[in-house]
């Protein structure tokens, strides 16, 4: 999970609340702090507008929130796609206790199916790396513009290695967001270039494609269902990248906005005067009988966007959050459509990820297991 809005972010920190509980209850996963960390009480005040800087904002930051996220699409060398998303979340309770907790799915376009894991780790003391979340056979990583993705289950492996150019998407035109229930940092690399191997059902085969790399951190007050939002990052023709970010408080009180790089590398702010985000078909969950939107169409008037968004898959639902409220759905889904001029279908393989949070009432709903 990522993204700026702040009905957003004050959604994602229930995720943390769990990892929280399971340190409690002992379960003693190694925590350590990170090297550029303070052990002092995180900075929990409101800020004025700050540069972010890199390499250093890479690393963890002394707040209460913080993610780094993944998300990739994939073809094996007989075109066969895929995709996969990985997240690391970081949260602090009080002046040392820090969590981990990292989420991974992966989707079988082609057969339908999609797979799930999770996992608490720790972070290795380690200045050779901008961030390392670890746990037995388990690693995200990255330093110098090198991340790896490690994950073992019993049902899929992935051990992905993704260079980038260092030339990232900054957020919301400074990458600040701030506002009465608290601030966040937000930026995105969308253009990592991934090869390595994906084991499904204890079958090997060597992978390559593009990522995309979200790292957020801040300090926001928790909410819950139903507020929530629907999240876009997608890898458009011509070099082109697409964050949209549509918030909600309540199915009234929305709020859009996204980011677009074009085809000359130059980054523009898009408000939400300029955006029409509809949805026109959706699918129920047979687990949490959550209704999730399922095709868009998004106009951009003021960049001549008109495109056509699918999930691939239906059933992209992560299920094994923790705790089951923070249960979301997180995939795959095709493209198609026209951007300024250049009209472009979902056959030529321009694919997006889709993040859609608040949907499920696990208050009334009990969680039905495969």
């Amino acid at each position: 999970m990522k993204k700026i809005a702040l009905s957003y972010i004050l959604v994602t920190s229930t995720l943390l609340v769990g990892v929280f509980v399971l340190i409690t209850l002992d379960l003693n996963p190694k925590q350590t702090i990170p090297a550029t960390e303070s052990p002092a009480i995180p900075n929990n005040t409101f800020l004025a507008i700050q540069e972010i800087r890199l390499p250093e904002d890479h690393y963890p930051h002394n707040n209460s929130i913080e993610w780094w996220y993944y998300n990739g699409h994939l073809n094996d060398s007989k075109g066969n796609p895929y995709g996969f998303h990985a997240v690391i979340f970081k949260g602090r309770s009080g002046e040392r206790q820090i969590g981990y907790m990292a989420h991974t799915s992966l989707t079988d376009i082609n057969n339908q199916k999609y797979y799930q894991s999770t996992k608490l780790g720790n972070t290795d003391n380690n200045i050779n790396h901008w961030y390392s979340f670890t746990n037995d056979d388990w690693k995200i990583q990255a330093t110098d513009n090198y991340h790896e993705v490690v994950v073992s289950s019993a049902d899929h492996n992935l051990n992905l290695n993704m260079v980038g150019s260092g030339n990232v998407m900054v957020h919301n035109t400074a990458g600040y967001i701030g506002g009465e229930t608290g601030w966040t940092y937000y930026y995105t690399e969308p253009n990592l270039e991934t090869s390595g191997q994906l084991t499904l059902n204890g079958e090997t085969t060597e992978v390559i494609g593009l990522s995309w790399m979200d790292h957020q951190w801040g300090e926001f007050i928790v909410t819950g269902y139903p507020s929530g939002w629907q999240w876009f990052g997608m890898q458009l023709p011509n070099n082109q990248y697409l964050m949209l970010s549509e918030s909600r408080e309540t199915d009234i009180n929305r709020s859009t906005y996204a980011t677009f790089r074009d085809s000359t590398g130059s980054t523009h702010h898009v408000s939400e005067e300029d955006i029409e985000l509809i949805t026109i078909d959706y699918w129920t969950s047979s687990k949490t009988n959550a209704v999730y939107p399922r095709k868009w169409i998004l106009s951009i008037k003021t960049h001549q966007i008109l495109i056509e968004i699918e999930s691939t898959v239906a059933a992209q639902e992560l299920t094994e959050a923790f705790p089951p409220r923070t249960i979301y759905w997180e995939g795959v889904a095709t493209v198609s459509g026209v951007i300024n001029g250049y009209y472009f279908t979902e056959k030529e393989g321009h694919r997006a990820f889709v993040e859609l949070v608040g949907y499920v009432d696990t208050e009334s709903i009990a969680i039905a297991k495969d």
